[in-house]
This record gives structure tokens, C-alpha cells and sequence, in this order.
């Protein structure tokens, strides 16, 4: 198939710094997708913010979003019939809650 879900069943970013700018975030880190890992730089916005009332601990909503070029991971499919009509970017999109706990 065309990301090799039997093979590669988990696409993966791993961090090492985050730095912060004036909207967000920047997470630098590696990106794999494909068994195939390049560095990469995430922009990070903050989107949603409140108080949990029962523990009065802050939750956050981020997203991020990221276009890559397909082919840096090996991903080179093209339709037999029409060559060139499939293009090489993939969107990523990251849409992510917290939520604070009472341990």
C-alpha cells in the first residue's frame, strides 16, 4: 500500500528541544515515517486553554502541522496510467490535548 501500514504501522516524532516563540512552539526533533528518519523542525500553536475547576490544574489544545516531501521517505508510488498525478507533499496534522490528572 502506498505508507506500508503492514511494515511501517506506526509514524513517529520524537523531540529533542522545544523552544518558544511568539505564537507557540518549535519542536525540534526526528520524524520517522516509513523505517526512515529525518530531522525536522514542528510548529506548535497553543489553540485552547482552561482551568479544570476540580483541581484547579491548567489543560491545553495544541496543533501542529507540517508538510513533508513523500519521497525523503522512500515513498515513491505514482499511478501507472497517469504518471505525475499524485504529488509529493503529505500534510501532517497534529491536534493534541492535555489534560491534567490527580495522582
Amino acid at each position: 500500500m502506498f505508507f506500508s501500514v503492514r511494515q511501517f504501522p506506526e509514524i513517529r516524532f520524537e523531540s529533542d528541544v522545544i523552544d518558544r516563540t511568539d505564537d507557540g512552539f518549535i519542536a525540534h526533533g526526528s520524524f520517522t515515517m516509513c523505517g526512515i528518519s529525518k530531522k525536522i523542525d514542528l510548529p506548535i500553536k497553543v489553540v485552547g486553554r482552561n482551568v479544570n475547576p476540580a483541581n484547579g490544574k491548567v489543560n491545553l489544545g495544541f496543533t501542529a502541522t507540517i508538510v513533508l516531501d513523500r519521497t525523503d521517505f522512500d515513498i515513491s508510488y505514482q499511478h501507472k496510467t497517469i504518471p505525475d498525478s499524485i504529488g509529493k507533499d503529505v500534510t501532517v496534522v497534529l491536534n493534541i490535548l492535555t489534560r491534567s490528572l490527580e495522582l
